[in-house]
């Protein structure tokens, strides 16, 4: 997902998550960095619009002031309170406008690094799919095992526990009858096994094959080495 950071759209890997930090460090830097003047950069532009708000409040006491002056016969004061108001919102602009280049700036460096990098970010974060799915797919089994039991109980506690008839209430209208059903299990109203067995079946193909593995491996080594003679 690309987010923009000043004049730059940026994509920004979630390295902590895939744990990727130690070794890409400069990216994290980068990243953080670009972040926290983002952040940064939002919050100037939410003090700008505050303070433009508080124009008016000054304006008025400002008013006030001139008014209470009129009044008992003195000069009219400077507007001091409009003042500051107006010097405090451009002072909150020119921070704004300061960060928004600095913000620009960061992203361009963010930017030039990952798509300098690009090809060995790329086959680490394969890796790191991999061994997600690996991972993800070494569970499948045990899950479908899960759930096919968890039915079968169902089906027992309903074989256990079935309907009760209710005697009806023949007594006068004024009379109320309650009635209190048994205390039954929950009901599962969810997938079929074959369904579940079919989801699972999909994510348990998303594991890569050895083939597959080899090849990324080999793509790396090429990598490196194209690299270093470049270098």
């Amino acid at each position: 997902m690309f987010t923009r950071f000043g004049q730059l759209a940026v994509e920004v890997v979630p390295l902590e998550q895939h744990g990727l930090v130690k070794k890409w460090a400069k990216l994290d830097r980068l990243q953080q960095e670009v972040a926290s003047l983002e952040e940064r950069r939002q919050q100037a532009e939410r003090d700008v619009v505050s303070l433009r708000q508080a124009i008016d409040a000054a304006r008025a006491k400002d008013a006030e002031a001139a008014s209470r002056a009129i009044r008992a016969g003195k000069d009219v004061p400077a507007p001091k309170h409009e003042k500051d108001a107006v010097a405090a919102v451009e002072g909150a602009e020119r921070t704004s406008s300061y960060l928004y280049a600095a913000v620009s700036d960061a992203a361009q460096d963010l930017h030039a690094y990952t798509t300098k990098h690009r090809s060995e970010l790329l086959s680490d974060l394969a890796q790191a799919r991999e061994e997600l799915a690996a991972a993800l797919a070494a569970l499948c089994p045990e899950v479908a095992l899960k759930y096919r039991k968890l039915l079968e109980v169902e089906a027992l506690a309903k074989r256990l526990d079935p309907p009760v008839a209710h005697e009806e209430n023949h007594g006068e209208p004024e009379d109320t009858a309650v009635f209190v059903g048994p205390m039954t299990t929950r009901t599962i109203s969810g997938p079929s096994p074959g369904d579940i067995e079919a989801a699972l079946s999909y994510l348990a193909s998303l594991a890569p094959t050895g083939s597959e593995r080899s090849a990324r491996e080999a793509g790396v080594a090429e990598t490196t080495i194209v690299g270093g003679l470049a270098g």
